[in-house]
């Protein structure tokens, strides 16, 4: 919301999201725990988290359209394997969201109606 005055009207926000609802993240919450971590998506310098859909959603609210969207995949965190061969099998039947580790996301304003 602070940076929205400084944006041009062609401007565009380059933003980096873990995706709290990667695979590892979901283990964790099987096992009853929530525990921030010294790196990676439970990182302790998160201060809030998010889903893909609920971060556009709140994007949207303040007026920004998502243009442009890539995934980082990360198959090994917390000494965790989720193997390539399995990640490829899964990929086929578990939603791409599992699999994602962070988005990197374009926003730009939206289109004046």
């Amino acid at each position: 919301t602070r940076l929205l005055p400084f944006l041009k009207s062609k401007g565009a926000l380059l933003i980096s999201i873990p995706n709290v609802t990667h695979y590892n993240i979901l283990m964790m919450l099987c096992g009853g725990r929530w525990e921030q971590r010294e790196r990676g998506i439970m990182d302790e310098t998160h201060l809030r988290f998010f889903t893909r859909k609920t971060f556009v959603k709140q994007m949207d609210k303040m007026g920004l359209q998502l243009m442009k969207l890539r995934r980082n995949y990360r198959l090994l965190e917390n000494n965790m394997i989720f193997g390539a061969g399995v990640a490829r099998v899964l990929g086929h039947v578990v939603p791409n969201e599992l699999l994602t580790f962070q988005f990197l996301m374009r926003f730009q304003r939206a289109a004046q109606q």
